[in-house]
């Protein structure tokens, strides 16, 4: 005969008390285990980031810069494969030398690369201006490059110029030393302030705060980000601004925007304007002279925004919406001449690249995505590349 088990049942309470601590626990050590692991691991990190913050970085100097986490970026947060040890070709620039919107073998460094046979780097991220231009082509010449080009975006870079220095408070050398100019521009900043899109990078989002800086929840929040843009499904928590979300979405600049939120930028009549020219100007000076003392060629490339490329188009078929956006082409011819011409005294190589997109959409390609989006697709990157590597071809 067996023996009888004769101990009393544990209480259904206290069973469930047992499982509540041992959920309780376990939970606990998940936290402090991820917590551990993402001050040791900047991967863990970065998964563990605001999934629409996390791409981008603080940075002392440049204000911020992509995270080698970011996919698709080398361990410095460029957007290529791979850091070579040399390179034929820098590549330095904002959002259209990244290649916002696009691929990244659709980016024009990476096409320029792929027509021409040299190794291009792409040191493109979007929001940079002249003033972080100096400052990742010091940080890259260690990579020996034969040429540097500048791609300078002539729709906002002179605005984004003035922002870095004055407002981001970076660049010092660039910043002006007479007490009442900088009166005068903080004046017209508080009278009529920059139009502003939607904010990107570390401080577009609040921070977390309450349960949200839980290290699980942010865990699972992560997940359920990177399965919603895998998959398409819905998620938009907060303001979903990122580098990868930007492909799969409208832009935020529509072709027949009112002239003046654009024109703001180009406009060298006002006087913030005019000062992000002259740091331009300057910055260009600096890096010729840098790069002429290491015997590198130097070469600027204008980039002409969306209403010039498309203007036979827009003027043909939207003559209405053409006569709203001729005052912002025009603003925008007088900066590309005014930069010309100083490239023309200084001797520094340069090309504008626009008439080329120009002339490629008048013959009925489409070189922008069909949104409000007014960065161009992969056929515009392409006739960016072509365009460089004609020019490279012909400096030879």
């Amino acid at each position: 005969m067996g023996v009888s088990d004769t101990r009393a049942p544990i209480p259904l309470r206290r069973r469930l008390a047992y499982l509540l601590v041992l959920l309780v626990v376990g939970l606990s050590l998940g936290e402090i285990g991820l917590r551990i692991a993402a001050w040791w691991m900047p991967f863990v990190d970065y998964q563990l980031a605001q999934p629409w913050t996390r791409n981008r970085i603080p940075d002392p100097q440049l204000g911020y810069r992509v995270s080698p986490y970011f996919p698709g970026h080398d361990r410095q947060g460029y957007r290529n494969a791979d850091v070579p040890s040399q390179v034929d070709v820098l590549a330095i620039g904002d959002s259209m030398t990244y290649g916002f919107g696009a691929s990244a073998e659709q980016a024009w460094p990476q096409r320029l690369q792929a027509k021409s046979g040299r190794v291009v780097y792409n040191a493109g991220v979007g929001g940079y201006g002249p003033c972080e231009y100096g400052i990742v082509l010091q940080e890259l010449l260690r990579l020996a490059p034969k040429v540097v080009v500048l791609a300078v975006t002539v729709g906002n870079d002179l605005s984004d110029a003035y922002i870095s220095v004055f407002h981001g408070h970076r660049c010092p050398d660039l910043a002006l030393a007479s007490p009442e100019a900088s009166a005068a521009l903080a004046a017209a900043d508080q009278q009529q302030p920059f139009p502003s899109a939607p904010g990107v990078g570390p401080n577009a989002a609040p921070p977390d705060t309450g349960y949200k800086r839980l290290a699980l929840y942010r865990l699972v929040r992560s997940v359920r980000h990177q399965l919603a843009t895998s998959s398409r499904l819905p998620f938009r928590e907060y303001m979903d601004d990122t580098f990868d979300a930007a492909s799969r979405r409208p832009g935020r600049i529509p072709l027949e925007a009112p002239p003046a939120f654009r024109s703001a930028f180009v406009d060298t009549s006002e006087i913030r304007i005019q000062e992000g020219l002259r740091i331009t100007l300057h910055r260009f000076d600096q890096m010729n002279a840098e790069l002429q003392k290491r015997g590198i060629k130097f070469v600027v490339v204008l980039l002409r925004d969306k209403p010039f490329v498309m203007r036979p188009v827009v003027e043909r078929e939207r003559p209405d919406t053409w006569a709203r956006l001729a005052p912002l082409v025009s603003l925008e011819d007088r900066t590309v001449a005014l930069l010309s011409q100083w490239l023309e005294e200084r001797r520094i190589d340069h090309l504008e690249a626009g008439t080329a997109m120009q002339q490629t959409s008048a013959g009925g390609r489409m070189l922008f995505p069909e949104s409000d989006d007014h960065h161009p697709n992969g056929q515009g990157y392409d006739v960016i590349a072509e365009t460089v590597m004609q020019f490279l071809r012909s400096r030879n």
